[in-house]
């Protein structure tokens, strides 16, 4: 994100918001109600376009990226009825738009199910899921997308601390190796523990380090 600016409700605005997020980093966002967290995660989306400023993907504007969008995937808890009326099914969704044939289609599912842990539940309703299991299964579905960058706004939302910090370690391992960079929010900043990265956000300003740390480069003594 390149000097970002967007103006929403109020008057109150992200102004001058810049920062990098590289592949198989986990960056955490945090603020209150009203503070332009979940407008920011939405222009890192391409949801929502910047009223100025630059948001890149791979180096390309993204409100001119053509193709490719696919691997951008949004996390969301909503599991509507006309996705599917069993946990596979709905965790499909994405691919099952796509013209991959159907039994390739239930085997991500099933595959991407196991990895979050819910081989059990590919028959299972949404309705039988708790708080938890729905959190993971949602999870499952944006990996069947196969994703570059993840957003999530407020994973860790109506999760008791156990459970909220085991679904941000299955994220950060997940981030790891697959190396998809990710973006998620939180309320609280006491959530966030695991993550590479935290920034905060007050009144659209965002602040803490805004650009993923270089490596060390060692100079190697010639044989």
């Amino acid at each position: 994100m390149e000097a970002v600016s967007k103006r929403f409700e109020r008057g109150i605005g992200a102004v001058d918001v810049s920062f990098d997020l590289a592949a198989g980093e986990v960056v955490g966002l945090w603020g209150r109600r009203r503070s332009g967290r979940s407008t920011l995660l939405r222009l890192a989306a391409g949801v929502e376009r910047p009223d100025a400023g630059v948001v890149r993907f791979e180096g390309e504007d993204l409100s001119r990226r053509r193709g490719g969008r696919e691997q951008i995937a949004v996390w969301h808890t909503a599991f509507p009825p006309d996705h599917g009326h069993t946990v596979a099914r709905q965790v499909a969704i994405a691919a099952r738009r796509s013209r991959t044939p159907g039994d390739e289609v239930h085997r991500g599912a099933l595959a991407a199910l196991a990895r979050v842990g819910l081989a059990g539940h590919a028959d299972a309703t949404p309705a039988e899921l708790d708080p938890v299991e729905i959190a993971h299964a949602a999870l499952a579905r944006v990996l069947v997308m196969h994703p570059r960058l993840l957003v999530l706004d407020e994973p860790m939302n109506g999760l008791d601390a156990f459970a909220g910090q085991g679904l941000l370690e299955l994220i950060v391992s997940i981030a790891r190796s697959d190396r998809i960079a990710v973006l998620l929010s939180a309320a609280d900043v006491s959530q966030l523990g695991g993550v590479d990265r935290h920034l905060s956000i007050s009144r659209g300003v965002v602040r803490g380090v805004t650009s993923p740390a270089p490596a060390a480069v060692l100079r190697l003594r010639r044989a």
